[in-house]
């Protein structure tokens, strides 16, 4: 009978990586988007100034709900390897005692 290998070093890694991209994102997010008000504040008295802002900030909070989803992804994958360790860790622990008659 053969077990399932987990190999959580990865998965730890693709945890961290995942809390990266998405506070890279973030900034990106802020710094581009930002650039519309600069935009904006060039066309005082137009109409297209209020819908240019309306515009990004749509999208700004578009794009941080997403940044907020890929931040909470990352953490249950975290979680989640951490609990598969822990187990893993518990279930070698039985089976050690039961080999020794424990």
């Amino acid at each position: 009978m053969t077990g399932i290998d987990m190999t959580f070093a990865p998965l730890r890694a693709a945890s961290v990586d995942l809390e990266t991209i998405a506070l890279d994102a973030k900034a990106n997010v802020e710094a581009e988007l930002g650039k519309n008000s600069t935009a904006a504040d060039g066309l005082v008295g137009f109409q297209s100034a209020q819908a240019l802002r309306g515009c990004a900030s749509a999208w700004t909070d578009h794009l941080i709900n997403l940044v907020r989803e890929t931040l909470d992804a990352g953490q249950k994958l975290a979680s989640s390897v951490q609990d598969y360790e822990d187990l893993e860790r518990r279930v070698a622990g039985a089976l050690d005692a039961m080999d020794t008659g424990r």
